[in-house]
């Protein structure tokens, strides 16, 4: 939605007293936030949980800019592959991990890739954070490793572990299994992956609706849709509903009555004028996320997954802020989990779990004071 160095070429024009009226801003970000008029006057807590507006909530407790749109994570599927295979059940029923697993290995089986995916030093695992929320259990879960009295649950929980083994079970179906380690770790971004959902090769694709225009726009060979990662037996399942850009104003503006008068146009009668131009996006205010979009459509489909209880991508909050960033950390340990070393070995789940504790610990106070 903004270009690859919109937030240094927007922090420099700030620093110099510059700047727009009004502007993107991404979650969390820590740099800008003292160039931003504070946001007193907005009913922003009224109007979006929690999960969508703390990330341009300030520490004193003031909002800096208006929460307004968010992506959907999900799996994309062929819709017509079940439509021919009807003893493998659409993934839109299946209702567990266990079921996910299964039916992969009878997708394999007929000599299909089931997903698309690779996991590689460069890129972050949409597949990890999607199946993530529905291990550690949804925005309580996430919350138990952050608590700072010291009652926090460690990053080598019982729950984390069993949320890198599920990327274990994964293996078998995922594009690292196919070639060698050379050639997925060459890959540094997903275009790969998305050509083979693309050309039908993999019948699955974890991924998100900012690529919804893009398959829109690409996939000719057959139908498909979109399903949320299902979650362990007899677990919540949660999707990630990940606030992705909000919208603030430059706190040297000589128009700051019109902005807010703008930012308050967009909590009412804006918000059916806007998102109709923001494919892939969608509205984080309440109760806005599906009403405005017909469920006929793929723009629909995605929608439709906003009606399961969300969580957002935490190893991009707070835990991702200093070094070594956990986004760093999993990249890692992901990849040496698909990938045998010279001794043919892999990293176990559990392995995986204690390097995040360890590393988060040398900075990130929670996980120095958990137990």
């Amino acid at each position: 939605m903004v270009g690859a160095n919109y937030d240094s070429i927007l922090a420099k024009e700030l620093e110099s007293g510059q700047g727009p009226d009004l502007f993107f801003v991404h979650p969390y970000d820590a740099r800008i936030r003292q160039y931003l008029l504070p946001l007193k006057d907005l009913p922003i807590q009224e109007n979006f949980d929690a999960s969508k507006s703390d990330p341009w909530k300030g520490t004193n407790g003031n909002y800096y800019a208006l929460p307004y749109v968010g992506v959907v994570q999900g799996i994309y599927f062929n819709k017509d592959f079940f439509r021919d295979h009807p003893s493998i059940p659409s993934p839109d029923t299946w209702k567990t991990w266990s079921d996910l697993i299964k039916y992969s290995q009878m997708i394999k089986n007929e000599g299909m890739v089931p997903f698309g995916n690779v996991l590689n030093t460069v890129n972050d695992s949409e597949m990890f954070q999607s199946l993530l929320v529905n291990f550690v259990g949804g925005p309580d879960g996430r919350a138990k490793y952050s608590a700072p009295d010291g009652r926090n649950a460690c990053f080598n929980s019982y729950e984390m572990i069993r949320a890198f083994q599920a990327v274990e079970e994964l293996k078998p179906f995922i594009l690292n299994s196919y070639f060698s380690p050379y050639e997925t770790n060459q890959w540094t971004d997903d275009s790969i992956s998305k050509q083979y959902f693309i050309d039908g090769k993999a019948i699955m694709l974890f991924g998100g609706s900012w690529d919804l225009q893009y398959f829109t726009d690409n996939v000719k060979k057959f139908n498909w849709s979109v399903f949320a990662p299902p979650a362990p037996d007899g677990e919540t399942t949660y999707v990630i509903f990940q606030p992705d850009v909000g919208i603030g104003i430059n706190n040297a503006s000589q128009h700051k009555q019109e902005a807010l008068t703008f930012l308050k146009w967009l909590m009412t009668d804006g918000v059916k004028e806007t998102e109709k131009y923001l494919p892939g996006r969608y509205l984080l205010i309440n109760s806005e996320a599906t009403s405005l979009i017909s469920s006929a459509d793929h723009a629909g489909d995605f929608a439709n997954l906003t009606m399961f209880p969300s969580d957002i991508r935490w190893m991009f909050a707070d835990v991702n802020s200093e070094y070594p960033r956990s986004s760093a950390i999993i990249r890692s340990v992901l990849y040496q989990m698909v990938t045998p070393d010279l001794s043919n070995n892999t990293l176990s789940a559990r392995d995986a779990a204690q390097r995040l504790q360890v590393g988060l610990g040398e900075w990130y106070k929670p996980a120095q004071t958990c137990r």
